[in-house]
């Protein structure tokens, strides 16, 4: 068996680093579990992987809530409870975006950044387990007001959010 060591960084906090370790038996759902409880989450949001090119663009996604499958979807959906870590990841430096606040739509930025033989002593651990933590995790999980989403924003959003204002000024104008 062999044993993922992922890193966690997040975009609102540049000082904000996790690595978890996890079998690469376990599944998808058990490495949420691990980065909820690295960054002192709440287990019940929705959240939902992505694996990713090196640029970080979404490409195939596991859910972690089941929903009705579209019969004109190419790809089967994957859901966290029952996709394996090895079923799709299987090299190092493979990448993951985490969603992890489904109405701002916030990620964090998964590599994996290790692959190695599990030991007889590390067998008898209990994962994921949390190696390295540095830096505070996003404040809040769930941006739940306006208030709190323009803390996010850019110093200068308001000089864009004026000019985007100044050219939909006339939308009774555009033909639709």
């Amino acid at each position: 068996m062999k044993i993922y060591k992922f890193r966690i960084l997040s975009s609102e906090n540049k000082d904000f680093v996790r690595d978890i370790e996890i079998p690469d038996e376990k599944r998808f759902y058990d490495l949420h579990m691990g980065i909820q409880a690295a960054c002192d989450f709440d287990f019940s949001q929705m959240t939902s992987f992505f694996l990713s090119n090196q640029a970080w663009e979404k490409e195939t996604e596991i859910s972690m809530l089941e929903m009705d499958e579209d019969p004109d979807q190419e790809e089967k959906p994957h859901y966290m409870k029952d996709v394996r870590l090895k079923d799709l990841i299987t090299k190092a430096n493979q990448r993951l975006l985490y969603l992890f606040d489904f109405f701002s739509v916030r990620m964090m930025f998964i590599e994996l950044v290790e692959i190695r033989t599990m030991t007889p002593k590390e067998a008898k651990l209990n994962y994921p387990i949390c190696t390295f933590a540095e830096g505070k995790a996003p404040e809040m999980q769930i941006i739940d007001d306006v208030m709190n989403m323009e803390d996010l924003l850019p110093d200068d959003f308001d000089e864009f959010d004026d000019d985007l204002s100044e050219d939909f000024e006339n939308i009774d104008d555009y033909d639709l």
